[in-house]
């Protein structure tokens, strides 16, 4: 709470204005507990409130406080209108409001007209307040400007240069606003959104209690086991687990059999992928907790993964790649990504990257990305002539990628994630007329490329990293 004499400061205003605004009841006030009306201090809310109004009257070309009949609508303007901006919550975005104060007379003899305001966007405010600007043809007018952060409205931009605007309470899924920020319709819309939010039951997360199947998940999720697998092994697998956690969260895992687990994996049957990978994560939960004396039960011990026909990933063929060099030619982005995945039948979380810092004497040298931190895998390959040839183009067309770590960059001049790169890769191929082709198709035609020339196993796995004839 601010004093008197803080909040003068803070408003810009001297104690003389301040008093001849508290004489009128221009002033927010509080009763005390004894029924008076003395203030007992003003908020950080009540101080902006006051400001507006002052700056407002000040605007419409006075110096000193207004009399009623001139100061309560030109403040009442200004002050509702922030008051109802700041009482509904909404986010992180900026709202300008737009006041207008007229005078009918030039000379201050009728009585000023406030009231009229606009909200949105600065260019938003800026044309409306030039079109009411044109309907005011006698006295004087001052426009009063204030730019509000709402509380819980957040924004974000997608990849194709939209802005989105959501509202995004603590607690709650976020709700997207679909109108256009600052007119009626986006603040009725905001509204509902709060109200709704405001009356659905927060999630309540099901209680970890000792023995618990999310108790024992949580107890993973600190591991230092866990927290030693790579980062995708990580995401997939809390996925997994956080899923089951759904409908079986607060059951005893002492009491999990097989039976249980083939019914949680059975419960993905239409999507088989999905399924095994229920079945690969409670394993990795279970084996790490027998070895914590978490728990003395591995329910995953005699289930099997389902089986099905799965051709993977489409294996690129001559005339895909052949077309796909017609779209991308030699010395593009897009063309050294590929050269890169064909010739060195690195993942794509390996192609981003690689740098000029991983060739030496004419070989290409890195660490797979795959299992880096558990069973990594180095290879040291020769650099293929049209790898090297693709780099050279790349580096004469684009100076600035010399000084980069990685040969490949966004637009941002950063590097890719595995993600991203994956993404945009796929972009490229679909610029290609090749929708269906994708980066791990690469290392794939390129295994099946090295067998066609007679490569014996042990010289595609040297190439490729396999450390079995299985895969």
């Amino acid at each position: 709470m601010y004093t008197r004499m803080e909040t003068c400061t803070l408003a810009g205003m001297d104690i003389d204005n301040f008093k001849a605004l508290a004489h009128r009841d221009q002033l927010p006030v509080k009763q005390s507990k004894s029924g008076s009306r003395r203030s007992e201090g003003y908020s950080a809310h009540d101080v902006l409130v006051i400001a507006s109004g002052h700056a407002l009257s000040i605007r419409a070309g006075y110096e000193r406080g207004l009399q009623p009949s001139t100061a309560m609508p030109i403040a009442a303007a200004a002050r509702d209108w922030i008051q109802k901006a700041f009482a509904c919550p909404t986010g992180q975005t900026d709202i300008w409001v737009g006041t207008i104060a007229a005078r009918v007379s030039s000379f201050g003899t009728g009585k000023a007209k406030a009231g009229w305001y606009v909200g949105g966007t600065l260019a938003n405010v800026a044309t409306e307040i030039e079109k009411q600007s044109v309907r005011i043809d006698n006295g004087v007018f001052r426009v009063f400007l204030v730019n509000v952060r709402l509380k819980y409205l957040s924004e974000d931009v997608d990849r194709h240069g939209n802005v989105r605007c959501y509202v995004r309470l603590p607690g709650k899924k976020k709700v997207r606003l679909r109108a256009l920020p600052g007119t009626p319709d986006f603040m009725t819309e905001y509204q509902e959104a709060i109200s709704l939010a405001k009356t659905d039951q927060p999630r309540q997360a099901n209680e970890a209690k000792r023995g618990s199947f999310r108790y024992l998940c949580i107890r993973y999720f600190a591991s230092p086991q866990y927290k030693a697998l790579d980062i995708s092994t990580r995401n997939w697998q809390r996925r997994a687990l956080d899923a089951i956690c759904k409908d079986h969260a607060a059951k005893p895992v002492a009491m999990m059999q097989a039976r249980h687990v083939r019914k949680i994996r059975d419960e993905l049957l239409a999507t088989p992928a999905a399924a095994n990978q229920r079945v690969k994560a409670l394993r990795a939960l279970f084996g790490w907790a027998n070895e914590a004396d978490e728990t003395t039960v591995n329910p995953t011990i005699g289930v099997k993964r389902l089986r099905y026909a799965s051709s993977g990933h489409h294996s690129w063929t001559p005339d895909e790649i052949q077309q796909y060099h017609q779209r991308h030619p030699i010395g593009t982005q897009a063309r050294l990504a590929m050269d890169i995945l064909r010739f060195t039948t690195g993942r794509r979380e390996d192609a981003p990257r690689l740098g000029r810092q991983h060739t030496r004497d004419g070989r290409m040298k890195f660490r797979q990305a795959k299992n880096e931190h558990r069973n990594p895998i180095d290879i040291d390959i020769p650099i293929h002539h049209a790898l090297a040839k693709s780099i050279a183009a790349f580096e004469d067309a684009n100076p600035d990628a010399k000084k980069r770590l990685t040969f490949l960059a966004t637009e941002f001049g950063k590097s890719f994630t595995p993600n991203g790169f994956g993404n945009k890769f796929k972009d490229w191929c679909r610029q290609a007329d090749l929708p269906h082709c994708s980066a791990h198709g690469l290392r794939k035609a390129t295994a099946t490329e090295l067998a066609e020339n007679e490569a014996t196993p042990h010289e595609i796995m040297a190439i490729t990293g396999h450390t079995s004839l299985r895969g």
